[in-house]
């Protein structure tokens, strides 16, 4: 058993006992705590970081992530103890209420938008199709998966699926049990069963053709399970290398701290495949192909079946699906706010011009996401999201670019016909507080002043750059009205699920959208 505690406030801090197995709450991003072990305790890791130790204490700080978090402690003898605590965003920004509902939403969308990198995880099922972050999915899947279902196996080749083998073989006419019919166009027999007298020692001694059977292990069955653990190993081993040269992500670093445990983990699963390989039923299996009969005897026999369906499930790589039964990494409290950010300016768009905004490869710049409807006079609305302006100079047969370097907006939507474009920008911040937010309006005015979109001839800046922030109004002016259009940069507040800011925002675009809505 572990208990935690808010650092900073001892006195009056009251520890959360929690024991292995369970879900403990109360615990919020970026904030510090304690972590009190077990006196046999030696090392301590959460999300196979490892945690520093003073004054006796474990010291943890969940950064901006929401969900569950693994937490594993190693004991002096080498034993490993799992806990699970549970990390909510804090109150000022958004309740757990309300950060469930934008969860829900995006689920609702896209749930593989949710996959991400951060230490907090959320449940998800394995089926439809594999998220932007798969490789962070299989390594998740390999580690719930992967021993469970070695043991499985280990467990079924105790007494593993076998058949009797009919072949054809020369005995002895005493041992024939039944004659194989070539053995019928023997004279030498033909001669034997028509004499008068059948010497007793010929029955020995005379061979013919004759069915045989024995016990095989060389079954369908025995063959597709050969297969799924081969393919296991060679899974392990291409993501492992992806590991050892630090490329399942972008942050090298926080790569590199994680790095001791994944190959630890990847390295007992390889030698154990391995050595399961090598063990007898499937050391009697031939290679060849598998087909529809190794999978009805799979079927037909539940520990075969067991054992087949946690192999292909520590392998998968996608993250929808009804039933949600698998722990996995998203994105960044902050990340989760941008995507629930950029579902609602694409509904209230979708609103507020009675279209459906379809998929779209843009041309104005590349985005993670785009959308886009057309009017009847040839003008169209585009919404991008996380797009990329490039440095210096357009891509070839795109619109916009960064005259700095390059830059990626959260949410730009784009109004354009043939020869005349122009845009607004939607920045979602995970921020609150006073001074956090007047740091965070730098964003607007760089946007602003570096973003180019070629209109024509000319190349424009955005109309206005705007920020979407969680919490209550903390900067009346920004949000003013009449503050956006002086100078084209503010922000909206409140931006929650039935939040002031929803309504805000559906003003600001309803009236930058009437130029499109009368064309």
């Amino acid at each position: 058993m572990i208990s935690v505690r808010r650092r900073g406030v001892e006195d009056s801090a009251e520890w959360i006992a929690v024991a292995a197995g369970e879900v403990a709450t109360g615990f919020y991003e970026d904030t510090d705590y304690d972590i009190r072990p077990a006196p046999t305790t030696e090392q301590m890791f959460v999300d196979d970081v490892e945690l520093l130790a003073a004054s006796g204490w474990f010291q943890w700080r969940p950064c901006f992530y929401a969900g569950k978090v693994r937490v594993d402690v190693l004991d002096v003898s080498g034993a490993q103890a799992s806990y699970c605590l549970e990390v909510s965003p804090k109150a000022n920004k958004a309740d757990t209420a309300k950060f469930a509902e934008m969860i829900a939403e995006i689920r609702t969308f896209d749930q593989t938008l949710l996959g991400g990198m951060s230490a907090a995880t959320l449940a998800f099922g394995n089926a439809g199709r594999p998220s932007l972050h798969s490789d962070h999915v299989l390594l998740a899947r390999l580690r719930q998966y992967g021993n469970l279902f070695l043991g499985t196996v280990a467990d079924l080749i105790r007494s593993p699926h076998q058949k009797l083998s009919a072949d054809r073989q020369m005995l002895p006419l005493a041992r024939a049990r039944r004659l194989h019919p070539t053995a019928l166009r023997e004279r030498q027999l033909s001669t034997l069963l028509n004499s008068n007298s059948l010497a007793v020692e010929l029955l020995d001694t005379f061979q013919v053709h004759a069915w045989t059977s024995a016990p095989t292990f060389d079954t369908p069955a025995n063959r597709v399970l050969l297969c799924l653990l081969k393919r296991f190993r060679a899974t392990v081993t291409a993501i492992r290398g992806r590991v050892t040269l630090l490329q399942i992500g972008n942050d090298q670093e926080e790569q590199r701290k994680r790095l001791v445990r994944r190959l630890a983990m990847l390295d007992h699963l390889e030698t154990k495949v391995t050595q399961l390989i090598l063990r007898h039923p499937f050391t009697a299996v031939r290679a060849g192909p598998t087909g529809s009969s190794g999978l009805t005897q799979i079927a037909a026999h539940p520990a075969y079946n067991r054992a087949y369906r946690i192999g292909c499930a520590a392998m998968a790589s996608a993250i929808e699906g009804e039933q949600s039964l698998d722990q996995l990494h998203v994105s960044p409290s902050w990340g989760i706010y941008e995507t629930w950010c950029f579902l609602q300016v694409m509904v209230c768009l979708e609103q507020l011009l009675n279209i459906k905004l379809e998929p779209i490869r843009s041309k104005v710049v590349g985005a993670q996401l785009a959308l886009h409807a057309q009017s009847s006079s040839g003008h169209a609305v585009e919404v991008l999201f996380q797009a990329k302006f490039p440095a210096a100079a357009p891509h070839a047969n795109m619109r916009g670019w960064s005259i700095s370097r390059e830059r990626v907006p959260d949410i730009v939507i784009v109004e354009h016909n043939e020869s005349c474009c122009r845009s607004l920008i939607l920045d979602a911040k995970w921020r609150s507080g006073r001074s956090n937010i007047l740091e965070a309006m730098e964003s607007a005015h760089i946007y602003h002043d570096s973003l180019r979109i070629r209109s024509g001839q000319t190349a424009i800046h955005p109309n206005r750059c705007i920020l979407l922030l969680p919490g209550e109004s903390e900067v009346e002016n920004l949000g003013d009205p009449e503050f956006i259009r002086t100078n084209e940069v503010g922000a909206i507040s409140a931006f929650l699920p039935r939040g002031a800011g929803v309504v805000s925002l559906s003003n600001l675009l309803k009236e930058w959208l009437s130029p499109f809505k009368s064309k």
